[in-house]
């Protein structure tokens, strides 16, 4: 299966290249929030690893990354993104509206379901826009 969605990566790659290349700053951030998030919420934890930063990805591991996200007490469900801003062609900043459960301590197995905003940056390298962790900013 892995081999499966690695080739599958390999090949869908240098498409979804192409069809960022033609979009805004603010639109190609947007589509790569989105593919982001579904990875996480999909559990593809090294997919969503691979929308790091390169600095980010230098100073973390993909198992301490994958490892970091498991044990999160909260399961995401859905996500939008509700805007994008650019400061330059380098540099935006998305607003990205999450659906989210969060388990409840002392409560047995009761989960509340409830929606945040979260401000993401985003950074542009070598053609290809990334996520810059809080921890690495």
């Amino acid at each position: 299966r892995h081999a499966l969605q690695r080739g599958i990566q390999q090949f869908l790659m240098p498409a979804v290249a192409q069809l960022l290349a033609n979009l805004t700053p603010e639109e190609a951030v947007a589509a790569r929030a989105v593919e982001r998030w579904k990875y996480i919420i999909a559990g593809d934890l090294k997919s969503a690893y691979q929308l790091l930063t390169p600095g980010a990805r230098k100073v973390q591991t993909s198992e301490d990354y994958a490892q970091r996200m498991a044990q999160a007490q909260i399961k995401w469900t859905d996500a939008r993104v509700k805007s994008v801003a650019c400061e330059d062609a380098e540099t935006c900043q998305a607003v990205v509206e999450l659906d989210i459960g969060v388990n409840v301590p002392g409560m047995g197995a009761t989960k509340i379901s409830t929606l945040t905003v979260v401000e993401e940056h985003w950074l542009a390298s070598a053609g290809q826009w990334y996520f810059l962790p809080s921890q690495a900013r």
